[in-house]
């Protein structure tokens, strides 16, 4: 006998194509170029922060305060003093979450009521538009224009009804890999502003950047520290996707909300990743950001040579690497003249022992002829990827 599904809302979840693509890729024994997964371990700094705390095992088992440990939110107040020049007071304007992604969730159920509208940039992260649709409210979908996915006044203008609430952003992107620019965020901004709008600001990219691209929080334009929910995550940050340790920092009335509902689902994340993240934050320091970036130029690079022997003219390929984060989003039509992704990577996988990501699951329709790769990989795996693509 099937029970029936006890609240409607679910029915219009679904099960993501990312982690199902990571799926086959174990199955199959396939190089996993699909989920934001590195196969490699975080810096040696990470790791030297995980033997400091290790070792010194004071009170790592039990749970600390529910907002995150203090520690923990004072290294996270830090990072954005120390790089972005903003202010936040960790008793008040700092929550620790179970990821960013929980920290998201968060914050749209603590300013969302059902029938509202809130603006979502397509191509969007896989769970974006899921978020908003499990709290009974209305994505309005801003479709941005490859090849620039830039955002403009007068589009993002013309979504905005009184039923709009909010505007859901991941900067840098996601997958097509921008970077916004000043002029960008400031068309946020004022559109923000104008209308009484809060901006929720994924940011957990906010170090990956390439050839010296800079990165402007959103909080930090003028008006915007009190409309702004910005998130951040230690699995993007610092290689360290398992540590489930992210954050939501915003104004003390919004905070104040979301901690009330943080109690409520996950109670806390991890005692003992919690301090490991504190301790990682507060060495990470402008000359570590460079190391790390030149360590993702690289990969970047070798992304390019995964490119070339897929058969894509080296013009275009340059074309498709990114500004920032850590994947390429190609355009199978314009490269490979492939109209249908989904297709297309199930035969990479399944004959080449590749996996990648269809880009239907980051639009709203049935396809987008795109597909995400992902070069947060080894050396060695990359150049697999290579060998594998020239047999």
């Amino acid at each position: 006998m099937s029970h029936p599904i006890l609240a409607q809302i679910t029915q219009g979840v679904q099960d993501s194509l990312i982690c199902e693509m990571s799926r086959l890729a174990v199955s199959k024994k396939a190089l996993n170029l699909a989920e934001g997964l590195p196969d490699y371990d975080p810096p040696s700094w990470v790791l030297e922060a995980y033997q400091r705390v290790l070792s010194e095992g004071k009170d790592l088992h039990q749970l600390r305060n529910t907002w995150g440990a203090v520690e923990t939110r004072e290294a996270v107040s830090s990072y954005y003093q120390r790089f972005y020049g903003l202010d936040y007071e960790p008793e008040t304007q700092v929550t620790i979450t179970c990821g960013a992604t929980e920290g998201l969730y968060l914050a749209l159920k603590a300013l969302i009521n059902a029938g509202d509208e809130v603006i979502v940039f397509e191509p969007f992260y896989e769970p974006y538009h899921d978020l908003v649709k499990s709290l009974g409210a209305i994505p309005v979908f801003y479709t941005l224009t490859a090849p620039d996915f830039q955002i403009e006044a007068d589009t993002l203008n013309a979504l905005i009804t009184p039923k709009t609430k909010a505007i859901v952003l991941n900067n840098p992107n996601n997958p097509t890999g921008r970077v916004l620019s000043k002029t960008e965020l400031q068309t946020l901004a004022d559109a923000a502003i104008h209308n009484n709008l809060w901006c929720l600001s994924d940011e957990v990219y906010d170090q990956l950047l390439y050839e010296g691209r800079t990165f402007t929080p959103l909080a930090s334009l003028a008006g915007m520290a009190e409309r702004t929910v910005t998130l951040g995550s230690c699995s993007k940050l610092i290689s360290a996707t398992g540590w489930r340790v992210g954050w939501a920092v915003g104004s003390p009335e919004l905070t104040h909300a979301l901690r009330g509902l943080h109690d409520l689902s996950t109670a806390g994340t991890n005692t003992f990743f919690q301090l490991v993240a504190a301790e990682a934050l507060n060495a990470y320091t402008p000359a570590l950001q460079a190391e790390v970036q030149a360590v993702y130029a690289e990969k970047r690079r070798l992304a390019l040579d995964v490119l070339l022997a897929m058969g894509i003219d080296e013009g275009k390929a340059r074309r498709y690497l990114p500004e920032g984060a850590y994947y390429v989003w190609l355009d199978l039509r314009d490269t490979l003249g492939v109209e249908d992704e989904l297709v297309w990577a199930m035969k990479l996988i399944n004959t080449v022992g590749i996996s990648v990501v269809p880009g239907c699951t980051f639009v709203q329709g049935e396809s987008s002829g795109f597909v995400r790769i992902c070069f947060a990989k080894e050396a060695s795996t990359l150049q697999e990827a290579v060998r594998r693509l020239g047999m």
